[in-house]
């Protein structure tokens, strides 16, 4: 069963689609737990309630995207307490949800439900539903789904990253795209990095040809090099130069210390 946490770490390098991923992640801990559903809940921050994010099971699309209020049931009181909960009989629970049921036509036995938490803050919950063959959950489903949370965690933390850094990325490029003048970012080889639709037009040169190769020779190029070697120890430097007649150009460049 431990193979189930390589796997999610080789599949983090293959599926690129997130949701795609975490649906992914799920089939497999239910088939590895040998389960009869499943399903992952996320904490919408907005309003704190758990949102059915990837489900497992013939009667699982009904709850796509339901919710859960934070202690609520099973799912709430994990989300809430940052605990696992074993619920075996479920229907003796007092946490146990019996409208769920109602509405999707499964009939629960069993829960497990472990949260998932980021720097020791809950993000969400995995909640597993009735082994198969009538068996019961053992402390090893217990610490073996724990594990997986863990690592599912990872997964959306750095999703997470992942989209700050894009929607920056975004905002940086409108910013760029929106200046009067040039703009031109090189790193320390000397290669482009950003070249905005003014500069394009200023210098006469496709955006498409300039970005990911060096800065074409010229006398510009060349001051640009040599704020590349020299030893300030700012780590931005800026150059503005007047081109008569076809405007201003703004070269950034970023500069060891």
């Amino acid at each position: 069963m431990m193979d189930i946490l390589s796997e999610i770490v080789l599949a983090t390098t293959l599926i690129q689609d997130y949701d795609q991923l975490l649906q992914w992640v799920m089939e497999k801990v239910c088939q590895a737990l040998q389960v009869e559903a499943g399903s992952l809940l996320l904490i919408n921050e907005e309003d704190e309630d758990l949102v059915f994010k990837a489900l497992v099971g013939e009667k699982s699309k009904k709850l796509i995207n339901a919710r859960i209020p934070v202690g609520e049931g099973i799912c709430g009181w994990v989300a809430k307490n940052a605990k696992p909960a074993l619920a075996e009989p479920a229907e003796r629970d007092p946490r146990f949800r019996k409208e769920v049921d109602a509405h999707t036509g499964f009939t629960t036995r069993a829960v497990l439900c472990v949260p998932m938490e980021i720097h020791n803050k809950v993000i969400g919950v995995i909640e597993l539903l009735n082994k198969r063959d009538g068996h019961t959950f053992t402390e090893e489903d217990v610490e073996l789904l724990k594990k997986v949370a863990s690592q599912v965690a990872i997964i959306i933390e750095n999703a997470t990253l992942y989209q700050e850094l894009c929607d920056l990325k975004e905002y940086f490029e409108s910013i760029m795209e929106s200046m009067i003048s040039g703009f031109i970012a090189i790193d320390q080889r000397g290669v482009v990095t950003t070249f905005n639709r003014q500069a394009s037009q200023i210098l006469g040169l496709p955006k498409e040809e300039l970005i990911g190769c060096p800065l074409p020779h010229s006398p510009l190029a060349e001051i640009l090099k040599k704020v590349l070697k020299t030893d300030n120890t700012e780590t931005r430097g800026e150059i503005r130069v007047e081109v008569k007649d076809r405007g201003c150009l703004l070269y950034t460049s970023d500069a060891a210390d």
